[in-house]
């Protein structure tokens, strides 16, 4: 029997773009898979108890570009989108959309299932001309627009979503008629949304290996070919950030490399400052 109140079941679905690689496919096969096992959502209030028990089918998709950095490990990527789409439906239990209109909703980014302090907060009211519409039961909002996400938020860690939805009416959202409860259990996001850890890496390197005769693979960082009658390359800088004090060092193959090349035959290598 369906619980009183919120009800969603969680659906995953990736959006697809051509040629992309196998491993691409695999781990959206695998996302789906999971997707697909269900989620209950129920809540102490609902602001459409008089319509029954609600159902919300939600998706939660991270651009491509994104995940494009963690798929293709030999390439790195200097920029990665900051959002997170979220997009689901609301039904009642008799099947029924939701009814039309503009809702105000709150979302909180936890570590936790339950309990715990929200690491970030979108509020999205109808009163700033900021919130969710509804239309035939479905809705998309782009988490982050509104509100970004702090940098101190560890990516590579389980996350889970809160969803809070307080009616149509204008209002301040702690004052908002009726003051439904946040919606539990919380939506645990998947996998895929880890990949923002890319866009903060540490440190670029290829996997170890310990196979007889076995290499570990190279990196190459270069700017992209042009290839056009009348275009250039782009420049590639390696620099330090300013200090407030003293800035870092730049080392090159001082720990263990059997080599230092510098330049092309028959490229002038030019040196600006005083060499030791």
């Amino acid at each position: 029997m369906l619980q009183q109140g919120w009800n969603p079941l969680e659906k995953l679905y990736i959006s697809a773009k051509a040629q992309i690689s196998c491993l691409y496919q695999l781990i959206c096969a695998f996302v789906i898979f999971v997707a697909f096992t269900g989620v209950r959502f129920t809540s102490a209030k609902s602001t459409l108890r008089s319509k029954g028990t609600v159902l919300a089918i939600a998706a939660l998709l991270v651009p491509l570009s994104v995940l494009f950095g963690v798929v293709n490990p030999n390439s790195a990527h200097a920029v990665t989108s900051s959002n997170l789409n979220f997009q689901g439906r609301l039904l009642t239990t008799g099947g029924a959309t939701v009814t039309d209109g503009t809702y105000n909703m709150q979302f909180d980014l936890y570590t936790a299932a339950s309990g715990g302090t929200t690491q970030w907060t979108e509020t999205r009211l109808v009163s700033a001309t900021q919130g969710v519409t509804l239309k035939n039961g479905f809705f998309s909002v782009s988490l982050g627009s509104i509100t970004a996400f702090p940098g101190t938020i560890n990516w590579d860690q389980e996350q889970w979503l809160g969803m809070t939805v307080r009616g149509t009416t204008s209002c301040v959202f702690g004052s908002c008629v009726p003051t439904d409860a946040e919606m539990t259990p919380r939506f645990k996001l998947t996998a895929v949304p880890y990949a923002f850890q890319a866009g903060t890496a540490l440190g670029v390197a290829s996997n170890p290996t310990t196979t007889v005769s076995a290499n570990t693979g190279a990196i190459t960082i270069k700017t992209g070919n042009a290839s056009g009658a009348t275009s250039n390359s782009g420049n590639l800088t390696i620099d330090t950030g300013t200090a407030t004090q003293t800035t870092g060092t730049i080392t090159l193959g001082a720990t263990s490399a059997s080599a230092l090349t510098l330049g092309r035959s028959g490229l002038t290598t030019t040196n600006a400052g005083a060499l030791t």
